[in-house]
């Protein structure tokens, strides 16, 4: 019965790895267009009509309070915007250069985007040991004939 076993298990092995690999980068073969999409832009009318339902759902008790301000931060980060916590209330990025993109670090930028070089890095540190001496001393030099100069 053993090698029976084993060679189902041989088999099961890379079954279970593909379905793994499929399930979680699956997404990026299947859906592409999603997977390489360019970052949400800012759209108020999207919010504004996201939010609008939430507050529906609550004004008519479907809700409870806490989930009314968690679809409310959703919403706002669904079509672009930044959730303030401490106030709930949702508002536009930052305004930056229109063709900039986040990039990840060590991963290059977009071509044609100017960067600035990195910093250079510190000079290492200088080591001193106040108790060391020099004991270096010149060697003789001893000519071709054996005798010293």
């Amino acid at each position: 019965m053993t090698p029976r076993t084993s060679t189902y298990v041989r088999r099961l092995v890379p079954a279970i790895l593909i379905a793994a690999t499929a399930m979680l980068g699956g997404s990026a073969v299947v859906n592409p267009a999603t997977a390489c999409a360019a970052p949400w832009s800012w759209d108020p009318d999207g919010y504004k009509e996201c939010g609008r339902k939430a507050t529906e759902d609550w004004a008519a008790g479907r809700v409870t309070d806490a989930y009314w301000i968690k679809r409310l931060s959703e919403c706002c980060s669904l079509y672009g915007g930044q959730w303030n916590a401490a106030e709930g209330s949702c508002s536009a990025p930052a305004a930056g250069p229109a063709d900039t993109q986040p990039t990840l670090p060590g991963v290059a930028p977009r071509p044609g985007v100017a960067t600035q070089p990195p910093p250079p890095p510190p000079p290492p540190p200088i080591i001193r040991n106040p108790e060391v001496t020099q004991t270096f001393t010149q060697a003789p030099v001893i000519g071709p004939s054996g005798i010293q100069r």
